[in-house]
Formats: C-alpha cells, structure tokens, sequence
C-alpha cells in the first residue's frame, strides 16, 4: 500500500516539475507535502535534483581543440609506442601462392579423373562362354569386353552378351544408353540389338 503511494507521489511530482500536472493532482499534491513531512522532504530532494540537471544541461561543452591538438602533439614527440608503431603490412604473395596451388591440384584431379575415369566405374572383364548381364545402376559404369572394347553405361542402362561372345561373335543387347569404344581385330562392323540405337563414336 504504501509502495503504490509513493509511486503516486513520484508520479505528481514529475508532473509537476516537467509542468504537466492537473489542477485537482497539483491540490492533492500540496494536500500531501502539508500533511506528511517526509513526502515534503522527498518533493524538495526530487526539486534540487532537476534544478541542478536543468543547469547542467544549460551550459554546453565546448571542447578546447587546440589544447587536445598540443597535447597529442607532446606525447607524438615524447615517442609513445602505440603512437609510432608502424603500420602492418601484409604480404599478397602468399595467398597467391594458395590459390596457384589450389588451381594446380584442381587441374591434377581433373586430369587424373578424365584419364582413368570416373571413380566406382571399375572395368568389369567378362569371359567367354558366360551369358553375363551387367546393370550400371544410379551411376555410370565402365565394362570392358573380352576383345577389347569398352563400353560406358549410362545410369539405369544394362548391357547382355550372348553365350557365344568372342572375336568372331560380338553381338551385345544393350538396353538404355552407352558410349562404345570398339577394338576390332579386323575390319567388321560390331552387331547389336537395341530398341533404339544411338550411337556416340
């Protein structure tokens, strides 16, 4: 009860300073400083406080510029540390040297990749006499034949050799896309069986 007073009191009194207060809080106001004395002692405390604010603010700094300019001149002569250190400089070779390096091993592993091909496309050798059916799944994949030819399968494409498949008998059924690098022992063209043939050389 009486915290919610005397943030009442508080209240009027800042009103009454800053010169917001009504005519019936003013007379409450006056009616509270007669009959208690220790809010007439904080009324008077809370009024010097703002007179002594209120003349503060009147008189503006004006800082004196040439007296700051002499003294940072005295500790620049006095030879300060902090004032005479020299600038740092950082060297742009290094970086450089980075990012030829960076380029250098890029160029590596791409010709690296481009030479031996792509990583999990492991050549696959396939024996005579066998029917053997290989699927390249979600990735490209590399089958070399018994003769010599490579063939590169698409994703999701397969390729199925017949039992017969030697020099003399190269036909494939491929089923999807592939690239085909033909070895051939003799002039001949490579037979095979493919719903639509596209064929990359």
């Amino acid at each position: 009860m009486m915290n919610s007073r005397t943030n009442e009191l508080d209240e009027l009194i800042a009103k009454y300073l800053k010169g917001e207060i009504t005519l019936e809080e003013k007379d409450w106001l006056w009616a509270e400083l007669k009959a208690n004395a220790e809010s007439k002692q904080r009324f008077d405390q809370s009024q010097r406080l703002w007179n002594a604010a209120a003349s503060a603010l009147a008189t503006a700094y004006e800082p004196d510029v040439n007296k700051a300019w002499r003294r940072f001149e005295l500790r620049l002569d006095a030879g300060e540390p902090d004032l005479k250190r020299p600038a740092k400089v950082r060297s742009l070779a290094r970086p450089l040297l980075w990012r030829a390096a960076a380029a250098i091993l890029l160029v590596a592993v791409a010709a690296y990749v481009i030479w031996e091909g792509l990583p999990g496309a492991a050549p696959v050798s396939l024996d005579q006499g066998q029917q053997v059916i290989h699927q390249a799944g979600q990735e490209v994949a590399m089958v070399s034949l018994k003769d010599g030819s490579e063939v590169w399968l698409n994703q999701n494409s397969s390729l199925r050799l017949a039992d017969s498949f030697n020099l003399d008998n190269r036909v494939v059924h491929l089923e999807g896309e592939a690239f085909l690098t033909s070895r051939r022992p003799r002039a001949g063209a490579l037979p095979s069986t493919a719903t639509k043939p596209r064929w990359k050389c």
